[in-house]
């Protein structure tokens, strides 16, 4: 073999020793990737909400990788949806709205297999699904990565580039400790979050409590029950549905009192009561997060698609009626913790509607008594007449005016 040919093939393989150009290489990429970092620990330690500092995430990424846009989409608490979260470089507009199904498009097979991909034409790729209102026609090229929190899946992030862009290794390995220090930040805003949710929902609680205690009169108890409900859960409706409660006098199920939205109005008076009956027959809170999803109930295929959460209300193993509220404001489903949260009100409120209740009764009882008291001193009064004279005139006016003072002995 030539002597120039060894040399060349010598000078190929020899490990970089801190003067060529790979050396230069990796400590661009280093520096560019401590800036990185620096930059989210940073917007980590703020106190900005997850929202805002997602969307100063996706900005240092896409100014540190010199790219032109990024986004993060973030995995639902059912598992099921990656929706956008934030974005620099994509109509702002999409931003909540964009969502694909675990599995579908880049952004949910990546989320589902858990692996970075780079493509350099994003557009010929068959998981690729073109969304016209994104503006992410402006874009050649993409690379993704999954945020991991140890084996489960938060998010996804993407940096996109104007011109086409073949991702090297080092490009992937710098996205994907990107995502892992995103994760954090990530956790930490959740965390927070649910902390700041549980003071709330402890703050609602006792706000309701304190509203449930404010009146025995029936009606205006079951208006405070399905308002505070309805605004503590951000529901479209409420519907309670009374059983076993005397004052309802009535057999079955009767929308005692709604507060419904039009939109979900329908959705109510189809499978209202089949909702309540299977609530009531269970004992135990029941959670449908897509009602289109669910074969539970017939006749809900012309319905629009609906989240529902229906819990019992129960007092000493009773069950006196069922509270019912259907989507969420914010047009997210119903979670388990919302599910938690109705149980909470629902067991102070069967509480309350029993003492409304008996409070009734002993109204009613009150006043059967007074007339019965009444009735018993017309007759005394007629008796005593009766045995003390034997004028048939001044007797007849005695019981006359006995009995319209008394409105009849009937």
């Amino acid at each position: 073999m030539p002597a120039k040919d060894t040399a060349a093939k010598a000078d190929k393989n020899r490990i970089p020793d801190g003067r060529g150009p790979a050396k230069s290489v990796m400590k661009a990429t280093l520096k560019t990737e401590l800036q990185i970092l620096s930059e989210i620990g940073r917007i980590s330690n703020s106190s900005a909400s997850l929202t805002e500092k997602l969307q100063q995430t996706v900005e240092a990424v896409a100014r540190g990788m010199g790219k032109e846009g990024a986004s993060v989409f973030l995995l639902d608490r059912s598992g099921a949806t990656v929706t956008l979260a934030a974005a620099i470089g994509l109509n702002q507009e999409t931003i909540g709205k964009l969502s694909f199904p675990l599995g579908m498009g880049i952004a949910g097979w990546v989320a589902e297999q858990k692996v970075p991909l780079a493509l350099e034409d994003p557009f010929s790729d068959p998981r690729f699904q073109y969304v016209p209102e994104t503006g992410i026609e402006r874009f050649k090229s993409l690379s993704a990565a999954p945020i991991m929190d140890e084996s489960r899946c938060l998010g996804v992030i993407f940096v996109l580039s104007a011109t086409p862009w073949n991702a090297s290794a080092s490009d992937i390995t710098l996205l994907t400790t990107t995502a892992n220090q995103i994760s954090g930040v990530i956790q930490n805003a959740r965390l927070l979050d649910d902390l700041q949710g549980r003071l709330s929902e402890l703050g609602t609680i006792y706000d309701i409590g304190m509203a449930l205690t404010s009146t025995l009169d029936f009606e205006e108890l079951l208006a405070l029950i399905a308002k505070n409900a309805t605004q503590a859960l951000q529901a479209k409706g409420c519907a309670i549905r009374l059983l076993n409660l005397p004052v309802t006098r009535a057999s079955g199920f009767a929308a005692s009192y709604s507060l419904i939205d039009d939109t979900v109005k329908e959705v109510d008076a189809t499978i209202g009561e089949a909702i309540a009956r299977k609530t009531a027959e269970d004992k135990k809170p029941l959670l449908i997060r897509d009602l289109s999803l669910d074969t539970s109930f017939e006749n809900t295929a012309a319905l629009t698609p609906t989240s529902i959460i229906s819990v019992p209300l129960i007092f000493h193993n009773k069950v006196n009626g069922i509270i019912t509220l259907y989507n969420k404001e914010s047009g997210q489903p119903f979670y388990e913790d919302d599910l938690q949260f109705l149980s909470t009100i629902a067991s102070g409120a069967a509480v309350a509607l029993e003492n409304a209740a008996m409070y009734e009764r002993m109204e009613e009882l009150a006043t059967d008594t007074r007339t019965r008291a009444e009735k018993l001193s017309i007759l005394y009064d007629i008796g005593n007449a009766m045995s003390t004279t034997l004028d048939l005139d001044k007797l007849l006016r005695i019981i006359l005016t006995a009995a319209t003072m008394g409105s009849g002995l009937a």
